[in-house]
């Protein structure tokens, strides 16, 4: 028997047989059968995979990733060249023998638990672990571990596709430190903050804030800023927070509002309010800044407030005292000269002159 494929094109179509002639049998001379199949289609298609493989592996080869197929016993079939350059190894010391990139010893135990879990119901399983890189530098690396079984369920082969994200892990523990580092001056700060959203309801509040208003951790959470703060003007009307009558040229609302609106940040606004608490009311005095800041979430506002209503106390009792004083200076009957060590006189009451 003899078999040949060729090309047969006709000048408007490309076209493929195959030629099988074979001996045929019984008495009498030689005589032979000659069959000719069109296996354009075939050819056809084989070159579609042929093209396709070779996209493909260039797609593969070109890959920033580290790619590599193992058996189950860890036989490697293919690495890309970026594997190979990675961890300093020729394709010709990988591919058909047994190799496994040298992980920190403490990852191990998740790596074999994760690919152990590998199932036909759960192919796939992502590892993100450390290992150590041809030059023996210690990388982090994130793989992509996809596993083939056979139509018994048999594990055949495993893909794995994996990435160097060592930056992405120095970043992440710089951004973890620093907002730790943030989130503790925040919480302990000796004055009170707060987050509010665009309808100005608070958001997060350090623990100054929640001392003060005397709510549990969270209490004060979706609530407008001034109803947690007991401010008396936003409980004047049933409807909450700017329906009172002096809600309307509230400097702390107002504020609020334009940092909201404009984005524009407003420094040390003096706010007095009456306070209402255990059902009696005092005048409360407040310093008040305020910044948009950005966020994912939304429009945030930053809330700093400082009770001053102590400070204005003393501050009006030293007014109050320095004017008896004064008026004592002015209307007693004995002469007080204050007088510089040369004797020159720099004041002088009415009852000296």
């Amino acid at each position: 028997s003899f078999t040949m494929e060729y090309p047969c094109h006709s000048p408007d179509q490309e076209r493929w047989f195959v030629a099988r002639v074979n001996l045929f049998s019984g008495n009498g001379p030689h005589r032979v059968v000659i069959a000719h199949e069109n296996i354009t289609e075939r050819k056809k298609a084989e070159e579609q995979l042929r093209a396709r493989e070779r996209m493909y592996r260039a797609v593969v080869e070109d890959q920033i990733e580290v790619i590599s197929r193992f058996r189950e016993d860890g036989t490697f079939t293919f690495v890309n060249d970026v594997y190979c350059r990675f961890f300093a190894k020729p394709a010709s010391e990988l591919i058909g023998h047994k190799w496994h990139p040298a992980a920190v010893a403490e990852d191990l135990p998740y790596i074999t638990s994760s690919l152990r879990s590998l199932t036909p119901s759960h192919p796939v399983v992502v590892i993100v672990n450390r290992v150590y890189s041809g030059t023996g530098k210690v990388h982090w690396m994130q793989f992509v571990n996809r596993a083939f079984f056979d139509d018994e369920g048999h594990l055949t082969e495993i893909q794995s596709v994996g990435r160097d994200i060592t930056e992405q892990k120095l970043v992440e523990a710089e951004l973890l430190r620093s907002r730790a580092e943030l989130l503790a001056v925040y919480e302990y700060a000796p004055f009170m903050l707060c987050l509010l959203d665009e309808n100005r309801r608070v958001v997060f509040a350090n623990q100054s804030f929640l001392s003060y208003t005397g709510l549990p951790d969270k209490g004060c959470f979706s609530q407008v800023a001034c109803g947690v703060l007991g401010c008396g003007g936003a409980l004047d009307d049933p409807r909450g927070c700017g329906y009172g009558p002096n809600c309307k040229t509230c400097a702390l609302r107002l504020a609020i509002t334009d940092t909201i609106e404009t984005g524009q940040s407003h420094n040390n606004i003096e706010y007095t309010t009456t306070k209402l608490q255990q059902g009696t009311s005092h005048k409360v005095t407040w310093l008040v800044s305020m910044a948009r800041i950005p966020a994912e979430s939304g429009i945030r506002v930053l809330l700093t407030l400082h009770d001053a209503t102590d400070y204005r106390k003393a501050e009006a009792q030293l007014r109050a005292s320095e004017a008896r004083l004064r008026a004592l200076y002015e209307n007693s009957l004995v002469g007080i000269l204050l007088t510089a060590p040369d004797g020159r006189v720099f004041n002088a009451n009415p009852a000296a002159c």
